[in-house]
């Protein structure tokens, strides 16, 4: 290798100077479009868990009119039983018409809670008609009678005396304690739950007569109340509505910290969507060797015609030398765009000095292959190293500045 003479030395410096300025507005480029990423990435997480939070408030505010209405409907039944005269015959003894209140009250409760319609009422239906209540305008028949067998008995009585109206038959059917329900559901499966073999007999025999009379299974004619037998006697119906408040506060609070649960997850989900990853370090890096390519192509086309020749007098030595350094360029942008995405989410260093701080590298390796081939002595590669880093420094400083003027 001959030894180059001092203006070559000068030429190839002058050369280094401007392919570093050249990297570092390139990169610096891709600085800030990495920086905008980051951004638009963060804007988008705000926006998503603004969203979560928003959508989590309105669910509560919903738990919580519903609550209110649901607990309404308790205080309906307070209120029935509280006022005398609306209940036919001895208010000690007369627990029938409590019960119907306390099954519809109680099954509309449950509904709102469960953001579906109060579809339970009285209205439109005569104190002598075959029905007590309509459920999604179905006929009910409330039959709180004490003891399983003699609640089968008055079904039955009942079936016989709407016959003609096919009533059970139609869709329409009977309630009985919630209790008695559960000891025929017992009894049917073979546990005898205390009882006699008669008594077992006996409600075995009336379940086999109901669903002769109808033509359905014992249990789409006979369903279950909403309570027990005792809960709405006089003595425990208070207690009853009580406990229902409670319910509902606690099916309230067991929305709400589902609602919580949803939240956090959605969150928690969001925060993985916008964490850095791989491939949105791949994403910056394809952006980046594009950017960069496409600036050095337009310089490198710039250069050629400022040099006095045409586009279509450029010879096949020009498109060479064009292509290179943009492949070259693109290849560096895309080394940047990762590099910097990297360093911006994994670090506190923020675009600008990243930036910087990629550019020179790419200047000392360079030099370094520069004296390692003996092209630059020792002393040139310090002098060079210097002035790639005040290079860098001053791209660097014209970052932070331009950010302030112009925040991206």
């Amino acid at each position: 290798m001959h030894s180059m003479n001092r203006w070559e030395v000068k030429q190839m410096d002058e050369q280094f100077v401007h392919e570093d300025q050249m990297r570092n507005a390139r990169t610096q480029g891709v600085g800030s479009m990495v920086s905008e990423q980051n951004r638009q990435n963060a804007l988008e997480l705000m926006r998503k868990m603004h969203k979560i939070d928003t959508q989590n408030a309105a669910t509560k505010a919903t738990i919580d009119a519903n609550l209110k209405k649901a607990l309404e409907c308790v205080d309906n039944v307070r209120d029935f039983v509280n006022d005398s005269n609306h209940v036919l015959g001895n208010p000690t003894t007369k627990h029938g018409e409590y019960a119907e209140q306390v099954d519809i009250n109680f099954h509309n409760a449950d509904q709102i809670m469960h953001n579906r319609r109060a579809d339970a009422t009285k209205d439109g239906v005569g104190r002598t008609a075959p029905e007590d209540y309509r459920v999604n305008g179905v006929a009910v028949q409330s039959k709180y009678i004490n003891g399983t067998n003699n609640s089968l008995s008055h079904v039955l009585e009942h079936l016989e005396k709407y016959k003609d109206i096919n009533f059970g038959q139609d869709g329409s059917y009977y309630v009985i304690p919630k209790d008695q329900y559960e000891q025929i559901k017992k009894v049917l499966s073979g546990d005898t739950d205390g009882l006699s073999a008669k008594s077992i007999r006996a409600i075995k025999e009336k379940i086999r007569e109901i669903e002769e009379q109808t033509g359905r299974s014992f249990f789409d004619v006979v369903r279950s109340g909403n309570v027990d037998y005792a809960a709405v006697q006089r003595g425990k119906i208070m207690e009853t509505l009580d406990k229902k408040s409670d319910q509902l506060n606690q099916t309230a609070d067991n929305q709400k910290q589902r609602a919580d649960e949803r939240s956090d997850k959605k969150r928690e989900q969001a925060q993985q969507e916008a964490a850095p990853s791989l491939q949105k370090a791949g994403k910056a890096a394809a952006e980046a060797a594009f950017i960069s390519g496409g600036f050095q192509l337009a310089v490198g086309i710039y250069s050629k015609c400022k040099e006095g020749k045409k586009i279509n007098e450029f010879t096949v030595d020009d498109w060479k030398d064009i292509g290179i350094d943009t492949a070259k360029a693109a290849a560096e942008g895309g080394i940047s765009g990762f590099a910097i995405y990297s360093i911006t989410n994994f670090t506190s260093i923020s675009a600008g000095p990243a930036a910087a701080g990629v550019s020179l590298a790419f200047s000392v390796s360079e030099l370094a292959y520069r004296k390692s081939t003996g092209a630059i002595s020792d002393e040139e590669f310090k002098e060079s190293c210097q002035m790639a880093a005040l290079n860098a420094a001053v791209s660097a400083v014209g970052a932070a500045i331009g950010q302030e003027l112009i925040p991206i």
